[in-house]
């Protein structure tokens, strides 16, 4: 079972390439890194859902994890809001999300991957009791998880702080010893 979704080259069929909107509307873009008003205003309502998603693939992934080790009862029913509600919210929240024209086609593009990582949270929900459940699904589950961070992949756009993996918490002393060496 591989569990990485780093390093491999995405392949869409001409449908799927049709629905994803391009990684930045050319109507966003001023000029080098730099964005629209309407734009930027954008990013800020769906930075947070973003930024969810990302997070909840990495939730649901561990969960996925204990559930193969030794079940993921405990760390489930622990949790304060489970993946379920998370996906839930997220949803209800891109959904009160109005696009400017230019960015509707981005705006679906990030429903549709909430919508998939929904399926995955309310399935995880119903078998989290079971373990037999649990392990037929995995398989499922984790290409629809690969699935969902391609989707958050094709809808970044780091200008504006949409992307996968934040560095701008990044350590400032690692990159200032690296440039130093």
């Amino acid at each position: 079972m591989n569990l990485s979704f780093a390093g491999e080259k995405l392949h869409f069929t001409d449908q799927q390439a049709s629905l994803a909107p391009s990684a930045v509307r050319l109507d966003a873009v001023i000029g080098d890194n730099q964005r629209s008003d309407e734009w930027m205003y954008y990013a800020s309502c769906v930075r947070p859902q973003y930024e969810r998603m990302n997070r909840l693939i990495g939730q649901i992934g561990g969960l996925l994890i204990l559930g193969q080790a030794n079940g993921c009862f405990d760390t489930y029913f622990e949790m304060s809001r489970t993946p379920k509600e998370q996906t839930e919210a997220c949803l209800d929240e891109l959904n009160a999300v109005v696009a400017p024209v230019g960015a509707v086609p981005h705006l679906n593009h990030l429903r549709s991957a909430a919508r998939k990582l929904d399926v995955v949270a309310h399935d995880l929900n119903g078998a989290v009791r079971d373990a037999h459940r649990l392990s037929a699904r995995l398989d499922e589950w984790l290409a629809a998880l690969k699935s969902v961070s391609a989707m958050l992949h094709c809808a970044a756009d780091p200008v504006v702080s949409l992307q996968p993996v934040a560095f701008e918490d990044a350590c400032a002393c690692c990159v200032a010893s690296l440039a130093t060496s």
